[in-house]
C-alpha cells in the first residue's frame, strides 16, 4: 500500500523541497498552499504527481474541514 503524506507550506522552502523528495521516493503527496498562484506554480513543476489543497492553517474552520478535503 502506497503511503500518502500531507505537506504544509508546499509552495516554497522546506515544504517545496519535501514535496520534491517525497515524490522522488514514490509517495503520494498532498500539498497545501494558501494562494491560487502557488497552486498553479506547483502544478507546472510537479504536473499530476500531487494533489493540491488550498488551506490557511491559521484558520481553525479550514482545519476542521481538512479530513473532507483529503478524501
Amino acid at each position: 500500500m502506497q503511503k500518502t503524506i500531507l505537506v504544509t507550506g508546499a509552495s516554497s522552502g522546506i515544504g517545496f523541497d519535501s514535496v520534491r523528495v517525497l515524490i522522488q521516493q514514490g509517495f503520494n503527496v498532498v500539498a497545501s498552499v494558501r494562494k491560487t498562484e502557488d497552486e498553479t506554480h506547483l502544478l507546472k513543476i510537479f504536473d499530476a504527481k500531487i494533489k493540491i489543497i488550498k488551506i490557511d492553517l491559521s484558520d481553525l474552520s479550514m482545519i476542521e474541514k481538512l479530513p473532507k478535503m483529503l478524501k
